[in-house]
């Protein structure tokens, strides 16, 4: 699914949020037009374009999808019902755009020119597990019985991990019953210049945020289709 960022221009709504107080966001299940209410944006606006573009885009792909019917067809109504929740959560972010949007014109006080987003761990997750043979890999047993490894080869070997506890009292956390994925990720931040600019005084910077799935072989965890960019900070 294609996605929308915090837009590059101001959004302008049909009335003004100095004057109309709190934002009321609207939902695709209201069963309102799409663009409606009062915090409804103005159509013709040239900086609104690609916003309400991808509105009604959102929109129109929400009521087909409601209208296929798939009461004989469970495969076909399971991926129905995904792809509906994962509409639902695109319209959904697009209004907290235009909250934040709403509410930065409707008060004094400042706020950054771009609004941080992150990439979903589960859909994520889900997209991996979809990829041959990585769900192998991340089944396979971790758990030492709580003894460390010498010489220690891999950070499941250590003592930390190995005392990690679980959800459960008194059970370590690798001890996983066969029915349960248990991960373990590392988390890692580094600045880069987005614009490759390389001489003295340009202080442009960008942080990535990564995830790496420890639960995968080390000639596997570090591959950039493995590494789970959580997001990036402008």
């Amino acid at each position: 699914m294609v996605s929308f960022s915090a837009p590059r221009h101001i959004l302008h709504f049909i009335l003004s949020p100095p004057k109309e107080g709190a934002f009321e966001p609207w939902s695709v299940q209201s069963g309102n037009p799409c663009n409606s209410g009062k915090c409804s944006l103005l159509p013709n606006a040239s900086q609104n374009g690609h916003f309400l573009e991808y509105q009604n885009w959102l929109t129109a792909t929400y009521i087909f999808l409601k209208s296929i019917d798939t009461e004989h067809d469970k495969e076909v109504d399971t991926y129905r019902r995904g792809l509906t929740t994962q509409v639902l959560e695109e319209l959904d972010r697009l209004e907290s755009l235009k909250e934040w949007e709403w509410e930065r014109q409707a008060t004094a006080i400042s706020f950054p020119v771009r609004k941080y987003l992150h990439q979903s761990l589960k859909h994520w997750l889900a997209r991996m597990l979809c990829r041959e043979d990585i769900e192998e890999w991340l089944q396979r047993r971790r758990w030492n019985d709580g003894s460390v490894r010498v010489p220690m080869r891999d950070i499941f070997d250590g003592i930390a991990l190995q005392s990690l506890l679980g959800p459960e009292a008194g059970t370590a956390f690798l001890d996983a019953p066969p029915h349960e994925l248990r991960l373990i990720f590392s988390l890692s931040a580094d600045g880069f210049n987005p614009y490759q600019m390389k001489e003295a005084k340009h202080t442009v910077t960008s942080t990535a945020i990564y995830m790496i799935c420890l639960n995968l072989p080390e000639h596997l965890r570090y591959l950039p289709e493995n590494l789970y960019l959580v997001g990036v900070v402008p």
